[in-house]
């Protein structure tokens, strides 16, 4: 039998000897995770579509936006009533949406932006082919919602800006907040988190649902960033709007505009099968509605 020694013995030995021992989960884990990213980096790559896409610049992307405001605005029921209303549009973006507004009779239209460059842009147009509008248009710069300090708004638009928005509750309240009693919030947003193109995906990979499968750093590699975004669901949504004290008037999922059969077809499976529980979530990408604050 060992003997003991002065300085604490065998189990003092026993310690230093543990001590000096490599931890193996760290030795064993470290390869196997590394392992798992070098097979995922691989299979993201043969998933992955060519970097070599050329951004529009801020004209081409000004005429897009303008080509899709009726097809947004149109995806909303009832009709909105834009004569003599002051109007909000949130994440004004290219500034498209509130021209056309305005274009249409509103009689004020505040665009609210997050981009510098997109209100430097936007501002000059009502120097340039838009400046017939430039009494009733204005685009103001605001890092949050609170530092708009208007209110009274006889309508509040959002269009695609609810998924980047992490504190959904805050915003929601802060919007009910400057409309007017009687004012009516349209929103739409697409694509939800969990349907195939969530995160914006569809320019990174051509394979539906791919940021619920590969990790976040692997699309980072590839240039996409997710700005931020909100995992924008509908159970989240449909949570806070029907806690805001708002009535709903229209809601509608996965509106599209297309009318070919193979959208068709496709649009008739998703529906049925988004009944099915647990399904929901998957097969929902759009989401539109209005909703009206108590008079």
């Amino acid at each position: 039998m060992p003997s003991a020694s002065p300085g604490g013995g065998i189990g003092q030995e026993r310690r230093r000897e543990s001590l000096e021992l490599p931890d193996l989960r760290v030795v064993v884990a470290k390869p196997m995770k590394n392992e798992r990213l070098r097979v995922s980096r691989l299979a993201f790559r043969a998933i992955s579509r060519p970097t070599s896409v050329a951004a529009l610049d801020n004209e081409r992307s000004f005429e897009s936006r303008t080509k899709a405001v009726q097809q947004f605005l149109g995806r909303i029921e009832p009709p909105l009533a834009l004569e003599g209303a002051r109007v909000l549009d949130v994440g004004s973006g290219y500034g498209a949406l509130c021209f056309h507004l305005a274009e249409n009779g509103a009689a004020r239209v505040v665009g609210m932006e997050v981009s510098p460059s997109l209100v430097e842009f936007t501002r000059s147009l009502l120097t340039g082919p838009c400046a017939h509008l430039a009494d009733r248009v204005e685009f103001q710069l605001a890092a949050d919602i609170d530092d708009l300090e208007e209110y009274d708004f006889d309508l509040i638009i959002s269009q695609d800006v609810l998924i980047y928005i992490p504190d959904l509750e805050r915003f929601t309240a802060a919007l009910v907040k400057r409309l007017k009693p009687g004012g009516r919030l349209a929103i739409g947003m697409s694509p939800l988190w969990y349907s195939p193109w969530g995160g914006l995906i569809k320019h990174t990979t051509w394979l539906p649902w791919a940021h619920l499968i590969f990790p976040e750093e692997l699309f980072a590699e590839r240039g996409h960033t997710f700005f931020g975004d909100s995992h924008m669901t509908v159970r989240r949504f449909l949570g806070v709007i029907r806690n805001s004290g708002l009535e709903e008037q229209y809601l509608a999922f996965n509106v599209v505009s297309r009318s070919g059969l193979l959208a068709t077809v496709a649009l008739a499976v998703m529906s049925a099968l988004r009944t099915v529980p647990g399904v929901r979530e998957l097969l929902t990408f759009s989401l539109y509605g209005s909703w009206r604050r108590p008079a």
